[in-house]
């Protein structure tokens, strides 16, 4: 019985008994090679900018997580994954990639009207991948918020009269601007476009989006300045957020 036995288990590799509890598939890379796990998951980056600042071009995507900014105008704070999801400069994480479909922008509805107005009419946003530029807007208003508050205020203050709106866009999850189209025309015709199904960020590359609001030929070349604290209603500068709306691919782990 006891020679059938180790008959039984000879082709089993020994192992030693500081090896128990710590089998060799642990010490291995654990992504499982050509796998993706696909889900709908933007990227997103915020501009910030104090209250009573002038108003600066800013990159984003450009600070990861649990690195310092300093605010416009502000004070420095430690990036959280609330104010951005990059956990690299400028790039996914390996093996990470995304096709935008779509990109939104989300002002606090908590910012002065004002200033809310401005960041629409007088503000360019440039999203560019590996210095390419894939969506030029001259206007951020064409850029809705693609959801949270929306409300068109009318009344008056002992101060002043309020007349505008608290955010940009309808708050629709679907309400942003597109980068996909549908093809025309045959193959081949002089009339034929392909089909777009939008702007693919691959595996470590390098990307940003600039949002500049200096460049309003209209008021002389320079940014606005945000309201101040006294305002009515009162200044509490720019928040910001801009979203490259897309399905991302990650890791099988």
């Amino acid at each position: 019985m006891k020679k059938l036995t180790s008959r039984r288990f000879a082709h089993l590799t020994e192992i030693e008994a500081h090896e128990i509890g710590r089998p060799h598939f642990r010490l291995r890379n654990p992504l499982a090679a050509g796998l993706g796990d696909f889900v709908v998951q933007p990227e997103w980056d915020g501009y910030f900018v104090a209250a009573a600042t002038a108003t600066v071009k800013q990159s984003l995507f450009s600070v990861p997580q649990n690195n310092p900014f300093t605010i416009t105008g502000g004070a420095t704070f430690t990036k959280t994954a609330q104010t951005t999801s990059m956990v690299a400069q400028n790039q996914l994480q390996a093996p990470e990639r995304i096709l935008v479909r779509g990109v939104s922008v989300f002002l606090d509805n908590t910012m002065n009207q004002g200033d809310v107005a401005k960041m629409g009419s007088q503000v360019l946003l440039n999203f560019k991948i590996s210095q390419k530029s894939f969506l030029q807007i001259p206007h951020l208003a064409k850029l809705p918020a693609g959801g949270g508050s929306w409300a068109q205020q009318f009344g008056a203050t002992a101060a002043a009269t309020i007349i505008g709106v608290a955010g940009n866009g309808l708050p629709g999850s679907r309400e942003c601007f597109g980068l996909m189209a549908r093809g025309t025309g045959q193959p081949g015709s002089p009339e034929y476009f392909p089909e777009i199904e939008g702007v693919l960020i691959a595996q470590q590359q390098a990307f940003v989006v600039d949002v500049d609001p200096t460049l309003a030929a209209h008021i002389a070349a320079v940014g606005f300045t945000t309201a101040a604290g006294g305002a009515v209603p009162p200044g509490v500068g720019v928040n910001a957020w801009v979203y490259l709306e897309g399905t991302k691919v990650r890791a099988v782990l």
